[in-house]
């Protein structure tokens, strides 16, 4: 599926591969909480590739430090494509608590980084700062530590 402009997300799952944004179009986001009041997960059935003019805009819970995610076997992002942080609530997480906004099940890692976000690179969103990793997890998701 390709995603060329407007957004994509929800809870479900995509059968095949799934491209956002064109690389030199309006964008397009991929967005998993859109319309809804709860953190969601979008099962991607092959490889996410995320274009330069892709976002992934992504919701944590900052009570429970639950968070939208994407699963995806394979993952390239644009150096050029964006990652946006959107805090639900003003709580403070506990130092060490670990979201995967991206969980790649392929046993490759993930190809790319989103822009302004290379590894070790911090994010804040709300009360809370992140520090991105893309071999986190099980050594090839993108996840966010809090410090």
């Amino acid at each position: 599926m390709q995603v060329n402009a407007g957004r994509i997300g929800g809870a479900g799952t995509i059968a095949g591969p799934l491209t956002i944004g064109t690389g030199s179009r309006s964008g397009a986001i991929l967005i998993p909480a859109a319309g809804t009041k709860r953190e969601v997960t979008t099962v991607i059935g092959s490889a996410l590739t995320c274009k330069a003019d892709a976002s992934y805009d992504c919701a944590v819970n900052t009570i429970t430090g639950a968070s939208d995610s994407v699963v995806a076997n394979g993952v390239m992002i644009d150096s050029s494509a964006t990652f946006v942080l959107h805090p639900k609530g003003t709580g403070t997480l506990v130092s060490e608590t670990a979201i995967t906004p991206i969980n790649n099940t392929a046993a490759t890692p993930i190809s790319g980084n989103f822009n302004g976000l290379a590894e070790g690179a911090t994010i804040s969103a709300g009360n809370n700062t992140y520090e991105v990793s893309y071999i986190g997890g099980d050594g090839n998701d993108f996840t966010l530590t809090v410090l």
